[in-house]
């Protein structure tokens, strides 16, 4: 078999080292890849914007299955594509792809299937003018500052399409509604509409599930840890890092969960004639020991896959496929009995502007089974070197007994690598770990 992963992150990079389990898989190739990757995978450096040029190369290597891994290739349609030239594929078409593509959809979908999320009020927001710049009518303006005003607070206030994780602000009080406005504003097309809803006091957790559109099967849980500094302070990035599994979230929380979000949402697919397959991925927020949606995505996370799929006992290649053909029924989910951790480093001023082509060094340090580094932002220069290529730069992943043996491994490996400017939490799992004590 040869497959074809498309990507070229930390996410990527830990479905391949995954899929690479499988020995029926003979080559494995991804686009667009990074240092890491490129290790172990053969690079196509055709990215799936030029889907026709992927797909005349997916026919000539004679590429077996393709795994779609970030969000944009679905929400653009190219999964619908590889269809209709009947490609084997894991990854969702683009009506399914709406979850996250549409803020506004999958709260409109959640709230008309009963699905625990937080209240919520849609407006119309930006709009593109002749010139093509983007503006707000004063009247959408007024509306929204109105309904602000009435509202307590803090408040959260999404841009409704995809925005790589820059959609989402926080407003403490009424007077930092004007910036975040402004802010949202220069999103474009991607705040078109804003979604405003009431803010969550609780813990947070993400659990994925596998979906055929017949059969939904979540995964153990995660938790991401969002802000660039200790204690959750700082803007949000895309993760800096995260642990699995959560243990106090209890069998009683997970039969919930399951219950009153995974199962109503496999029927809303059902009802609303929506051919979901792939992976989902509900960021959940447990309040009074009670959950509620925060979001879907209709991809793996970043970076809970890199805590995720180290622990998963069964096949994954055998679970997309499965997903392909709408036999996961067929398949049963077992898991190793550890925990594992990732802590990320990112370059400095992410998520804000940062420098590339940074020198790290540390990597020839022994790595292991249970303690191994994951690429993300890197790239092999002309002088052979491996150097920084982005904000989130490389991740290190420990698997242990224990949630603390995990994060030992994970953050000794950590400060084995070096790079000017590298910064990273050194708090992941604390809450974690304080909870089961």
């Amino acid at each position: 078999m040869k497959v074809l992963v498309i990507g070229g992150g930390g996410r990527e990079h830990a479905i391949i080292k995954k899929l690479r389990e499988n020995p029926d898989i003979k080559e494995i190739f991804c686009s667009t890849g990074n240092a890491g990757i490129n290790s172990i995978a053969s690079s196509i450096n055709i990215p799936w914007e030029k889907d026709e040029d992927l797909i005349q190369l997916i026919r000539y290597k004679k590429i077996d299955f393709v795994v779609i891994a970030p969000e944009a290739p679905s929400a653009g349609g190219f999964v619908d594509k590889l269809k209709l030239f009947e490609i084997p594929c894991f990854g969702v078409n683009k009506n399914a792809a709406r979850l996250e593509s549409s803020k506004a959809f999958s709260k409109e979908l959640m709230t008309k299937n009963n699905i625990l999320t937080g209240a919520c009020k849609i407006y119309n927001f930006a709009r593109e003018n002749e010139l093509g710049e983007y503006e707000v009518l004063e009247k959408d303006i007024e509306n929204i500052k109105l309904f602000c005003k009435k509202m307590s607070y803090p408040l959260v206030i999404k841009a409704d399409g995809l925005a790589a994780g820059k959609g989402v602000y926080i407003a403490n009080d009424k007077c930092e509604i004007d910036d975040i406005l402004n802010e949202l504003l220069k999103l474009k097309s991607s705040a078109s509409k804003l979604v405003i809803e009431e803010y969550l006091d609780g813990y947070e957790v993400s659990v994925f599930a596998f979906c055929d559109g017949n059969t939904i099967l979540p995964t153990i849980t995660s938790q991401d840890h969002k802000a660039i500094y200790e204690g959750g302070e700082g803007p949000n990035t895309g993760g800096m890092g995260a642990v699995a599994p959560i243990n106090y979230v209890s069998d009683e929380m997970m039969n919930i969960i399951t219950d009153k979000i995974f199962y109503p949402l496999l029927s809303a697919f059902q009802r609303e004639h929506i051919n979901y397959q792939g992976i989902i991925y509900a960021g959940i927020m447990i309040v009074d020991d009670q959950p509620y949606v925060l979001e879907f995505n209709v991809r793996f996370g970043d970076p809970e896959t890199q805590v995720i799929l180290p622990l998963l006992e069964t096949d994954l290649f055998e679970i997309m496929q499965a997903i392909s053909k709408k036999e996961l029924h067929k398949i049963k989910l077992n898991w190793k009995n550890k925990s594992a951790a990732c802590v990320v480093a990112s370059s400095e001023g992410y998520p804000g502007s940062y420098k590339k082509c940074k020198v790290i060094t540390g990597l020839d340090y022994p790595m292991t089974d249970d303690s191994y580094v994951i690429h993300a932002g890197t790239k092999v220069d002309a002088n052979n070197n491996i150097v920084t290529d982005g904000g989130r730069v490389l991740n290190t992943v420990g698997i242990g007994d224990n949630l603390a043996e995990a994060l030992n491994k994970a953050y000794n490996l950590m400060d084995k690598i070096h790079f000017e400017g590298k910064h990273f939490r050194k708090d992941i799992g604390k809450f974690s770990l304080n909870k089961e004590m």
